[in-house]
């Protein structure tokens, strides 16, 4: 039987990489409040709404983000992975264990990052092990004795179309709020559902 666990400082990185995220979104969304505000720049009652939406955006974004990544570093280090002869199982706070028997993996796959994925007798029953796990030269060599590891290069096509469809969304959805003919709003909201 052996565990493994997140290399330690890893959060920093899985931090970082969530603001990375985060910020631009924020930021996308506050634009477009500065466009509908530009269509009133002398009404004084519409500067004041919409500083007082800025100011409660940014609490919410704030809070939400902080209480987002402190539940993420729980998670992250409270990962462990631990391997016998008879099971593979993945242990996380707020999650319930996976347990896989070796004798129903059905795929062990490799992504080119150095993630692993163990699959069970079905895609729903996997592991995922992210690529800053601890020992990882170790992990590769006794998950290729229990199944012969399958190496992943390819980037999903659903994964390249998330950030095209997020500002595809973001367009329709100005364009929607700004019309004002009937047809073009509901024309904006099936798109909106359509994606």
């Amino acid at each position: 039987m052996q565990s493994f666990t997140i290399k330690p400082n890893f959060f920093k990185e899985a931090r970082k990489a969530i603001l990375l995220r985060l910020v631009p979104m924020f930021a996308a969304i506050l634009a477009i409040l500065i466009v509908f505000n530009a269509g009133h720049p002398n009404d004084p009652e519409q500067l004041v709404t919409w500083l007082i939406m800025v100011f409660l955006m940014a609490a919410v974004f704030s809070y939400s983000t902080y209480t987002t990544i402190k539940r993420q570093k729980r998670m992250f280090e409270s990962y462990r992975l631990t391997i016998t002869d008879q099971e593979i199982i993945r242990e996380q706070f707020n999650t319930p264990d996976i347990r896989i028997p070796t004798n129903s993996v059905k795929e062990i796959v490799r992504a080119k990052n150095g993630a692993f994925a163990v699959i069970g007798e079905s895609k729903l029953n996997a592991i995922m092990v992210p690529a800053q796990i601890d020992q990882p030269d170790r992990l590769e060599q006794l998950l290729s004795e229990i199944k012969p590891l399958t190496f992943k290069t390819a980037t999903p096509w659903l994964q390249k179309l998330l950030l095209p469809l997020g500002l595809i969304v973001m367009f329709i959805l100005f364009w929607g709020f700004t019309a004002e003919n009937i047809l073009i709003f509901s024309l904006c909201g099936l798109g909106i559902l359509g994606i």
